[in-house]
């Protein structure tokens, strides 16, 4: 059975894959575009708040979103963790 999500549930995951789309954007910009890093970084932060602009409002709040990046910088924070331990064993 195929469980319906919630137009909250819905909205949460788009801004979470925000900071996804920034980085695989910000790649193509320096791969394909040949962008430097700095300049990619600047196109790519317009990019991304354009895109956390259309999934704020109602459903989602500027500090419920800021709450789901901070989720997501702690775990990656704990992933690279451990990749740094692994390269030193």
């Amino acid at each position: 059975m195929v469980k319906t999500k919630s137009i909250e549930e819905s909205v949460e995951n788009y801004v979470g894959s925000i900071s996804v789309g920034m980085l695989k954007y910000k790649k193509h910009l320096m791969r394909d575009k040949n962008f430097s890093e700095a300049d990619a970084i600047d196109k790519t932060l317009e990019y991304g708040m354009g895109m956390l602009r259309s999934g704020l409002g109602g459903t989602i709040t500027p500090q419920r979103a800021a709450a789901l990046f901070r989720e997501q910088a702690d775990i990656n924070t704990a992933l690279a963790n451990i990749c740094e331990k692994e390269e030193h064993s």
